[in-house]
């Protein structure tokens, strides 16, 4: 942890309410829209200490603080989860392993992708984990009844070894990333019966695929590579329906039907080999799990 991220937390264990400390080592505290609107604010005055992607994120401006890029509702999540974080360290739990992953991964299911969005609600986590945390070692120590129940109301989550690196591929800067490495290499497949034409600077700085649009075609690359390692009809299941929407309903050219295809084959691939390597077989769960996605559309 460096030295501006430490002076950070102990600025936020200075300023926060009383009331948003935790009262005793079992009950989560409560929360309110003030708290989360103070929370929000404070976390984007420490965006400095934080990466986002290689680099330090940058300082938040005027107009940011003005209008945040998170709002209040997600802001309660991520001071009751770092609340709930708090708890399972003070009990001897591996919290980074249970409620936090949990978190991240319900933002960008929920379609936060913005990397800036990210870093603000994990500031907010870590400044609520710090302050409960620092709390509960002087109220008492966690009984094994309370250890019991934490550990029972949060189990570790069983994440993919990948998962870390999908999150981070679907982030909006990742998703520009591919956009420029599928354009890179756009005159290897073909737009119609022709080779593509390789893309020129003008199209790079505006590519002709959104990065929503982008986005997509990489969730569905791994939605229809899941499917192929369950045994699934992925092509007539999924891609072809997927390519004929694009085809026939959004009236794509026959360029931009080859970004997304390549878009959706560089994830589908991905995760494909990602299971191969992880040696486990496809399991009910998920095989479930993708019937009924593929059920709702």
């Amino acid at each position: 942890m460096t030295f501006r991220l430490i002076g950070f937390l102990l600025g936020i264990l200075l300023a926060m309410p009383p009331r948003a400390m935790a009262e005793d080592g079992e009950a989560l505290p409560h929360f309110t829209v003030r708290d989360a609107e103070a929370a929000i604010q404070q976390a984007m005055a420490g965006l400095p200490t934080m990466h986002c992607g290689k680099d330090p994120c940058a300082a938040a401006t005027p107009e940011e603080f003005a209008e945040p890029p998170v709002d209040a509702d997600d802001a309660r999540v991520a001071l009751i989860t770092g609340a709930r974080s708090a708890r399972l360290r003070w009990c001897g739990l591996e919290w980074k392993e249970r409620a936090f992953p949990l978190m991240m991964q319900g933002f960008q299911q929920k379609g936060i992708h913005n990397i800036r969005a990210l870093a603000i609600l994990q500031l907010i986590h870590t400044g609520q984990f710090a302050r409960d945390y620092g709390n509960l070692q002087v109220l008492k120590t966690c009984s094994p009844e309370t250890k019991l129940a934490l550990d029972k109301a949060n189990p570790r989550v069983e994440l993919p070894p990948w998962q870390g690196t999908v999150n981070n591929a679907l982030l909006d800067e990742s998703v520009a990333g591919m956009l420029q490495r599928i354009l890179g290499e756009i005159h290897k497949s073909r737009c119609g019966p022709e080779l593509c034409a390789s893309a020129t600077d003008e199209e790079k700085a505006k590519p002709p695929v959104s990065i929503e649009e982008a986005r997509r075609a990489m969730k569905v690359g791994l939605l229809s590579g899941t499917a192929e390692f369950c045994g699934i009809d992925w092509k007539a299941r999924i891609f072809y329906p997927f390519m004929a929407y694009h085809d026939r309903t959004l009236k794509m050219s026959d360029r931009q039907l080859a970004i997304v295809s390549m878009l959706h084959g560089t994830m589908h691939s991905f995760i494909v080999d990602g299971y191969k390597k992880r040696g486990a077989p496809c399991t009910d769960q998920m095989r479930e799990s993708l019937e009924k996605q593929l059920s709702n559309g």
